[in-house]
């Protein structure tokens, strides 16, 4: 991250917003009643890692009528690996029939920690990973971070308080699809990099988690391996990344056989073929 510090939208005029970088405040979380689109930018502000959280709705519009289009013989039980905070699962779900809809995410939860006019976030393991003022947002992450910025993070964080396991928390989901009435919706904390604890699934919907920007080519060979055992045999897996224009590859599986491109839009993700390469090696039944 080139900019750990960040200014406050809602303190500086619009303006600052063009020619320095600055991010929406996350604080509007504390409100119970914020509207979706002030929660789902608020929720984009928080990054875990190297990952950002950044969703919204509407993001892959194509992709999504070309999951409508799909034929499947029963409707599909679908994972959404990645989910963030389910903004776009909400799109998905409406175009595509299904028996059960998984939506994951690793990073599902925060705490917090206000001092004075400070907000402190933490992950579920306790890091520190973002300080709020109503001027300035700053994180943790400095690698390749600008001098100064590098060193003023460092030094705010050394302020941060100690992690307490009962700081408030915040479910960064959706509250839309938490409220939905449809016990065919499950909602799950899921890290790709782990075996998939629950039943196969017919497909698999990857958004803007899957690209070279977040993991080296050992790392994505490893959650690709990981998403072929969640798989049935006759599945697809849909990798989708929309960072500068929407593009996404769909892949179908053959009991028997290998897996094949079944539709490309925009000219296909790209680890397209690193992709391929791993569903060949590991397809379950091939």
């Amino acid at each position: 991250m080139r900019f750990p510090v960040k200014l406050n939208r809602a303190f500086w005029p619009r303006f600052f917003h063009k020619i320095t970088p600055s991010t929406n405040d996350p604080r509007m979380l504390f409100h119970e009643n914020a509207d979706e689109l002030i929660f789902t930018q608020s929720v984009s502000v928080f990054l875990f890692g190297t990952t950002y959280k950044t969703t919204k709705k509407d993001r892959f519009p194509l992709t999504i009528s070309e999951l409508g289009r799909l034929k499947f013989q029963t409707p599909p039980v679908i994972l959404d690996v990645g989910a963030s905070d389910g903004s776009t699962s909400l799109d998905v779900l409406k175009a595509v029939p299904f028996e059960r809809y998984y939506v994951t995410d690793l990073n599902t939860d925060v705490f917090y920690k206000v001092i004075g006019s400070v907000a402190w976030f933490f992950d579920v393991s306790g890091n520190c990973i973002l300080r709020v003022s109503d001027k300035l947002i700053m994180y943790t992450e400095i690698v390749n971070a600008i001098f100064p910025f590098n060193k003023i993070s460092q030094m705010a964080f050394k302020k941060a308080p100690e992690f307490k396991n009962d700081m408030p928390r915040i479910r960064l989901i959706n509250p839309r699809l938490l409220n939905l009435k449809d016990r065919r919706v499950v909602v799950e904390k899921y890290d790709m990099f782990n075996v998939w604890p629950f039943e196969k699934v017919d497909l698999i919907v990857s958004a803007n988690i899957l690209n070279r920007a977040y993991f080296s080519d050992s790392k994505l060979e490893y959650a690709l391996k990981e998403l072929v055992a969640a798989l049935k045999a006759d599945g697809r897996i849909t990798i989708i990344d929309n960072r500068d224009i929407e593009k996404a590859t769909i892949f179908r599986f053959f009991p028997g056989s290998s897996c094949q491109v079944e539709k490309r839009i925009n000219g296909g993700t790209e680890i397209e073929d690193l992709a391929l390469k791993v569903f060949t090696k590991y397809c379950h039944n091939c």
